[in-house]
């Protein structure tokens, strides 16, 4: 397991975890094995969330983009989002490494190679600011 995290929303409880051999899996908080992602990545799991508001889990895996999954049917739903990569100009791409959804917020933050932190607000696929530090952020 590289990452993981525990989801809920109105409906569903979730534990999720992303692994170095590039796949996502869903688990009951009892460790039934719910779902299993398979294509979610081309590199190890670095970073996901779930979304409650929009029902979406958010992966990444070390690249300068999001996949993005629809939970109880596995179904990829990238095409049907809008990401910050279509408002960044190529020169300012960067390698996500870490998502992490904030409930109290409805914020999710995500780390990058170069020492960013991007975090998306009410708009879950939009950026609203990218902040900038000169040392790696402690989590």
């Amino acid at each position: 397991i590289s990452c993981m995290t525990y989801s809920r929303d109105t409906e569903n409880t979730w534990i999720l975890t992303g692994s170095f051999d590039y796949q996502v899996k869903l688990w009951t908080p009892e460790g039934k094995l719910v779902h299993k992602i398979s294509d979610a990545a081309t590199n190890t799991i670095t970073g996901l969330c779930y979304l409650p508001r929009s029902k979406i889990i958010w992966i990444t895996a070390g690249a300068e983009f999001l996949q993005t999954y629809e939970p109880k049917s596995g179904e990829n739903v990238t095409d049907f989002m809008s990401t910050y990569r279509e408002l960044v100009k190529d020169s300012e791409k960067f390698t996500l490494l870490m998502l992490k959804y904030m409930p109290d917020t409805n914020e999710v933050l995500a780390s990058t190679k170069r020492r960013q932190i991007i975090v998306w607000k009410h708009e879950q696929t939009a950026a609203v600011i990218t902040l900038q530090c000169k040392n790696a952020p402690e989590c």
